[in-house]
């Protein structure tokens, strides 16, 4: 999971200067989503599953250590747990995968190789 959100990362920072907007080198997905939104390169739907997506992330990341603190997991949890997580990198795998068929296509649509 945190493996497929670097790489929707670094999607949509390629994303984002092919359109010309700016990013720097360390923007959070955060910091992503917002520049993509202002810049006007994503409808209300896909803005409100990468914010999804981000809350989602956020939550493993920033809270999974605390909630774990002595806390004695049973199976049934623990693959719950991993559903969930299974559930958000196929998501972020997704997302990825669209904004790079974007790319691809107008790549393509150029006459530029279509796998840059």
């Amino acid at each position: 999971m945190v493996l497929a959100v670097g790489r929707l990362e670094g999607v949509l920072v390629d994303f984002l200067n092919e359109k010309g907007v700016q990013v720097g080198e360390k923007i959070p997905l955060g910091g992503l989503i917002k520049k993509l939104e202002s810049s006007g390169n994503l409808t209300d739907t896909v803005s409100y599953h990468l914010h999804f997506l981000l809350s989602q992330r956020n939550y493993f990341i920033h809270r999974i250590t605390r909630l774990m603190h002595g806390y004695e997991i049973e199976n049934s949890e623990m693959e719950s747990f991993r559903n969930r997580v299974q559930s958000l990198r196929e998501e972020t795998e997704l997302f990825a995968s669209m904004f790079m068929k974007t790319q691809t296509t107008k790549n393509t649509e150029q006459g530029a190789p279509a796998d840059r």
